[in-house]
């Protein structure tokens, strides 16, 4: 079977589904080919936080900031385009500190954010018990930022690829990629397990294997597997009413009382399995925390492998393979920075030019 499009996406999660998104609305014809399904690796396994907390002003904190605020209005074109609730909202996010130091380190952050005009307070032990009942009385006060917030995003990117969807694009799943067709110097599109797709562009957005599918066009993206495992509770609703950040670790409260606690950060190849010792460090941490919560049900654990590279995030054309765009590396932050990640690469497709500066996230 073969199949012909404008351009043709690797990979199915946030990232691949936001471009297809982004493209299929500008009329460009899409296909999009997965080895999987949609939205079913690190997607899947992500916890869906949109932070405010990209201090300083690096071309990734502008990214981030930029991309959280692009939510609002996607949220809502997704529901009604897609017809899909992606559960988008703002609960604001908790920062606590349980030491003077981390106080003082906090504070630089407040100070920071305080200047770019974030909306952000700094409150102390009797503020941040008023505004999180369970908190432990251990925490010495927090920083807040109003806007922090969380989607599903399971629900996100269905949405997306149903978004897509409906304005034409096509899905071949459970195809993995084998081989690029070239013409000259130029890729023209893939083959994927009898499949051939030909498009004058070729995305490459397949996360953790984006190193992979570089292997096989014959360039060194260093991309690989970074393992998260994730635990999630059980508590009645609105036991927690924010998103909480715990140095590393976060605590992310859904609607139906459900409690999502991550997440390691394992180099550990492609293996997903959650560990007795992952899951031991994970409620440990939200029990300082939160100590409460060692009241309530354990449901269950998983892990996800998030797409990590030693040099950050890709994204932009591959130097001297013509017609090979890359978006990848997005490690911890898919999910924020899918919308401008799609923004970027349809823009520059598009356009030739983006609206955000990129040079200092390609190849």
């Amino acid at each position: 079977m073969a199949l012909t499009a404008d351009a043709v996406i690797i990979g199915a999660g946030a990232i691949g589904c936001s471009i297809a998104y982004q493209l299929a609305k500008e009329k460009i014809k899409v296909a999009v080919v997965d080895k999987g399904e949609i939205g079913r690796e690190a997607s899947w396994a992500s916890a869906g936080i949109l932070s405010h907390a990209s201090s300083g002003t690096s071309p990734y904190a502008r990214l981030c900031r930029a991309s959280r605020e692009m939510f609002p209005a996607l949220s809502e074109e997704l529901r009604q385009i897609a017809g899909m609730d992606v559960e988008y909202r703002e609960s604001g996010g908790l920062y606590p500190f349980f030491t003077e130091k981390e106080s003082v380190e906090l504070d630089g952050y407040f100070q920071a954010e305080s200047s770019r005009g974030i909306a952000v307070e700094k409150l102390d032990s009797k503020e941040l018990k008023e505004r999180e009942r369970a908190i432990s009385p251990e925490a010495l006060g927090a920083l807040y930022w109003h806007g922090d917030g969380q989607i599903r995003s399971p629900r996100y990117v269905r949405a997306l690829a149903a978004g897509a969807e409906h304005l034409g694009a096509t899905f071949v799943l459970g195809r993995p990629v084998a081989g690029f067709l070239r013409a000259g110097g130029r890729v023209t599109g893939v083959s994927a397990s009898g499949e051939t797709i030909s498009a004058g562009i070729t995305i490459i957005a397949a996360g953790a294997w984006s190193g992979q599918v570089g292997s096989l066009l014959g360039y060194p993206l260093d991309v690989g597997p970074a393992k998260g495992q994730i635990v999630l509770l059980e508590t009645p609703p609105s036991f927690i009413r924010h998103v909480i950040h715990a140095g590393e670790f976060y605590i992310v409260p859904r609607r139906d009382g459900r409690i999502i606690v991550g997440a390691t950060v394992e180099l550990a190849g492609f293996d997903k399995r959650p560990t007795a010792e992952g899951v031991r460090l994970l409620l440990e941490q939200a029990l300082r925390v939160i100590p409460a919560l060692a009241e309530h049900s354990f449901v269950t654990a998983w892990a996800g492998l998030r797409p990590y590279r030693e040099g950050g995030l890709a994204i932009g054309p591959i130097p001297g393979v013509e017609g090979v765009y890359v978006a990848t590396g997005h490690h911890r932050n898919g999910i924020l920075l899918s919308p401008v990640t799609g923004k970027l690469i349809k823009e520059l497709i598009v356009d030739g030019k983006p609206s955000l500066a990129v040079e200092k996230f390609q190849l």
